[in-house]
């Protein structure tokens, strides 16, 4: 429901000058530790663990995907009932303190976002211009991309896909380049 509130609060604020408010979640699934730490006078619950690292850290991606919400592929193929949103893979990321690549996935709510309306009716188009980004044609991958803009230009990922692209095709990349983008976020 934030998608329809959020953007009536966001509409307000903006009307009185005031930023949006922007939010990312990150969700992977594992095993966690909870506990209680502090003193007599002071509590604190908290969970540690690396599943929690690793929410935290795709936590951290939303804002360079300009994302909501992003979710592992552990945790995707682990839904009971993924037929109840839509799915596109992001990227395949390392992130810090992590020497194996994750895929990352945008959840997308049918009905509830218009931006994640249009994402979902171009969603063949965007994993087509992934699939040319993986077998190394830049250049091609760079027009679908640039594509996706022109239908819509809110959709922050076929952007940074765009400068990547752009990127790629004048640099090269090496013959052992696995695709994967290396975080090494604080």
């Amino acid at each position: 429901m934030w998608s329809l509130h959020g953007r009536h609060i966001n509409q307000e604020r903006l009307a009185i000058g005031e930023e949006p408010i922007r939010f990312g979640v990150g969700i992977h699934t594992g095993e966690i530790m909870l506990g209680t730490i502090g003193e007599e006078k002071r509590m604190d619950g908290t969970v540690i663990s690396d599943a929690v690292n690793l929410a935290t850290r795709l936590e951290g991606l939303s804002k360079i995907y300009g994302v909501v919400t992003i979710i592992s592929r552990h945790t995707l193929d682990r839904l009971k009932r993924p037929d109840r949103f839509r799915f596109r893979l992001l990227d395949v990321v390392q992130v810090k303190g992590k020497q194996i690549s994750v895929e990352i996935y945008e959840a997308l709510a049918p009905g509830l976002c218009t931006d994640d309306d249009y994402k979902i009716a171009l969603l063949d188009e965007f994993s087509a211009a992934m699939q040319l980004y993986r077998d190394r044609d830049f250049v091609a991958s760079q027009l679908a991309f640039s594509a996706l803009l022109d239908s819509n230009p809110q959709d922050s990922v076929a952007r940074l896909y765009v400068g990547r692209c752009e990127a790629l095709a004048q640099s090269g990349v090496l013959e052992n380049w696995s695709g994967a983008t290396v975080f090494e976020q604080k």
